[in-house]
């Protein structure tokens, strides 16, 4: 999906992929884990809170500076730049939000790893988040 992402993207996506392995609610149970693209690098980015931990859905707070359009004035990531879609990692590839849907949809079927843009991890990392080489976490004060 094109455009920027925000909380009101994310929040239309998960309407319009609802009941369907393009959400965290239904593919979580295979394996999926909500994480972001950039385009333009061709980086995924496992969707992390502010602190780093892995989140369970798609949260923009722990994008990269680098990627993040705009914040609120508390400091809440409001929007990410429009090279960013929302996806999921699964065995170690990204799945657009239409990818997961088509590869779980049919009953019982596990999905084969596709040859799409693998994420960098960093073996030092305390946390899942990835990559780090190019950006420090934040905590939550910023």
């Amino acid at each position: 999906m094109k455009g920027s992402v925000s909380k009101e993207t994310l929040a239309r996506e998960n309407r319009q992929f609802q009941d369907t392995g393009g959400v965290s609610a239904v593919n979580r149970s295979h394996h999926f884990i909500p994480a972001f693209q950039d385009s333009a690098s061709g980086k995924a980015y496992q969707s992390c809170f502010a602190d780093g931990t892995p989140a369970p859905i798609h949260i923009l707070e722990g994008l990269p500076d680098y990627l993040v359009c705009e914040r609120s004035d508390e400091g809440d990531v409001k929007s990410a730049v429009d090279t960013v879609t929302a996806g999921f990692l699964y065995a170690g590839q990204f799945y657009t939000r239409e990818q997961a849907a088509a590869a779980l949809a049919e009953p019982a079927r596990e999905p084969s790893p596709m040859p799409l843009a693998q994420p960098e991890i960093n073996p030092n990392q305390q946390n899942w988040c990835f990559p780090t080489d190019d950006w420090q976490l934040q905590g939550a004060d910023g």
